[in-house]
């Protein structure tokens, strides 16, 4: 992934929060008291967040401190594409919504029960248009990664797109890496560090 031109990555693993490959935060591990902590100091005010299921706030957090140094109103809509995957979907949620089904179905839980949701409410907030590719794998691979990301930035509309790892499994097992990558190298503020989860065999 050495010829990729990314701008800026975050990470959250386990109650540790990297931004460009340096440590940020090193946090209790439950993931709710992390969520809390981390909405309250690095994003704006969205209501909406309290509403998501797990898996959605840690892609929804990551992507907020992924972007926090980035001027997405300069930037066309159309341009930024999405490719985020993992390995157990959405299956926190599922067991959730399966418990409601024995008494009442909850509608709000059901909602959470697709992983592609996590790249719609990351659309929702921006208002980003480009095209969005969700996909479950057995474990992170960064060659994985890596033809996912050449898949979108050869569309001619793509000029920016965040991709990479978001996996919730409980409240203490989570792991997400976020990459923000130009396709112009002109476009390029400042140089990311490479991730912790790519400097680790797959």
């Amino acid at each position: 992934m050495n010829d990729l031109n990314i701008l800026n990555s975050a990470e959250i693993n386990n109650g540790k929060v990297l931004a460009n490959g340096k440590p940020v935060e090193n946090l209790e591990n439950d993931f709710s008291i992390v969520s809390k902590y981390l909405y309250k100091k690095y994003c704006k005010a969205y209501i909406k967040f309290f509403k998501m299921d797990s898996l959605c706030k840690l892609g929804f957090l990551t992507t907020e401190m992924l972007l926090k140094d980035f001027d997405t109103e300069s930037i066309g809509k159309n341009e930024v594409a999405l490719a985020i995957g993992n390995s157990n979907s959405t299956k926190d949620t599922d067991l959730k919504y399966y418990e409601t089904i024995k008494t009442q179905p909850s509608p709000a839980i059901f909602v959470y029960t697709l992983p592609n949701i996590l790249l719609g409410e990351i659309c929702i907030r921006y208002g980003f248009k480009g095209q969005n590719l969700c996909y479950i794998s057995e474990k992170f691979d960064e060659n994985e990664l890596y033809e996912n990301i050449k898949i979108l930035l050869n569309n001619s509309t793509t000029q920016y797109l965040i991709s990479g790892w978001v996996d919730y499994i409980s409240e203490t097992n989570y792991k997400s890496l976020l990459l923000l990558i130009g396709k112009n190298p002109k476009n390029c503020n400042f140089a990311a560090q490479k991730p912790d989860m790519l400097n680790k065999k797959a």
